[in-house]
């Protein structure tokens, strides 16, 4: 483990292994404090974040691993990737928001509330600038300060959403991870960036002739990492469009836990990546030294999901509850469905306390198995609903329009 090697692996991979962890803690909460269709609109909405991270990076991202450890001036090609990401960032983002009711119309009330499209827009930037200050902790060798910096944007997340569901519906889902995001971001480019590269600055600057030269190299990579990822991130909006929101949610959930599986060929293929880029006359050698942790690592690994998968989702995300809740997510009149907007003109408790207090008698009109959201015992079982609840000295009776 002393290798550069296996010492940056096991640093992706359990940096991989923090945010699939931590991520999937943050889906917890949010599952527990938001109703199905505000998990499934901001799950869409945060894949659609990724996905134009992903497109703002134009390869960008591998060929600063390729490159830097050789470039004469690091701090100016640093800049100037950041620089020209950010600007890229902010036409991508642009067309996509002008473009959601063309290619997502169940994400179009994101342009509808200019505080929502603010806040998509920044995360939006902040997701590729930090990607790339990843890697360039992967080119530099110091992989231990992008774990660092996910530990600190994946811990900040997971209280942030039961803050906000006092105020916001999706909104509020997405409004943590941007905040997270952006403290996280902020703390890498003041504190660590300025320790793996020497007297760091982070100064606007745009060298294209330097970027010019690598743009082939880049090119190649981003179609490859096109291929690869896209489907990730594209397939959450596929399915909140044709199969609606609280579908989404179930989908979502369960490719949180397959994720957890990924973290092991993509943490060994970026120490790969780096190594080679420092050593080209080893790379034969690299390349069979990390199938072999691969393979030794992910067999186990997938062993022990098959095993155990049945208790890590949530109860209610299991699929015969879910196939019943998505049914009765299907029945539940429009007016009761209105989550794409970020708050009430009346006052807003946490959608899942208001749910609970909406369903509890309306239960009593529904066939049990199609119950959507929690009854009395869920209310008992949950001290900060209960809380809420008894403090408010709200009547748990039903709207007229929530019951059929």
């Amino acid at each position: 483990m002393t290798s550069p090697l296996y010492a940056n692996a096991v640093y992706l991979m359990a940096n991989n292994v923090v945010l699939s962890l931590l991520g999937f803690a943050f889906w917890t909460v949010v599952t527990r404090f938001y109703a199905e269709v505000d998990v499934g609109f901001a799950s869409a909405s945060i894949s659609a974040l990724s996905l134009i991270a992903m497109l703002s990076l134009v390869g960008l991202d591998l060929s600063i691993i390729r490159f830097l450890p050789q470039e004469k001036k690091p701090q100016e090609l640093i800049n100037s990737y950041f620089t020209l990401t950010a600007i890229i960032s902010v036409v991508a983002v642009g067309i996509f928001t002008a473009g959601l009711d063309l290619w997502s119309p169940s994400l179009s009330f994101i342009k509808g509330n200019a505080i929502f499209c603010v806040v998509f827009i920044a995360t939006a930037i902040l997701g590729a600038l930090s990607r790339l200050i990843d890697n360039v902790f992967i080119a530099k060798r110091k992989a231990g300060f992008t774990l660092l910096k996910n530990i600190i944007f994946s811990v900040l997340k997971i209280p942030l959403p039961i803050l906000f569901t006092l105020f916001f519906h999706s909104f509020g889902i997405i409004a943590s991870w941007g905040i997270s995001l952006g403290i996280a971001v902020v703390v890498s480019l003041l504190f660590f960036l300025p320790r793996v590269q020497n007297h760091y600055k982070l100064v606007p600057t745009l060298n294209l002739n330097r970027i010019r030269g690598i743009w082939r190299y880049s090119g190649g990579n981003y179609l490859a990492s096109l291929l690869t990822t896209a489907p990730a991130t594209v397939l959450p909006m596929m399915v909140v469009n044709i199969l609606g929101p609280v579908q989404n949610a179930y989908f979502y959930i369960a490719w949180m836990v397959a994720t957890l599986l990924f973290t092991i060929p993509l943490g060994v293929s970026q120490s790969l990546f780096a190594e080679g880029s420092h050593f080209e006359d080893k790379l034969r050698e690299n390349v069979i030294k990390s199938a072999k942790f691969t393979f030794l690592l992910l067999v186990p690994a997938v062993i022990l999901v098959i095993l155990v998968g049945r208790w890590i989702l949530p109860s209610k995300y299991h699929p015969v509850k879910a196939e019943d809740a998505a049914q009765t997510g299907r029945d539940v009149p429009p007016a009761c469905r209105r989550h794409g907007r970020i708050y009430d003109k009346t006052p807003v408790l946490p959608s899942s306390c208001q749910r609970l207090s909406e369903n509890v008698r309306a239960r009593r009109a529904i066939p049990k198995k199609e119950v959507l959201y929690r009854d009395e015992a869920d209310i008992d079982r949950n001290p900060v609903a209960k809380c809420i609840l008894s403090r408010l000295r709200l009547p748990i009776t039903p709207p007229s329009h929530c019951v059929r």
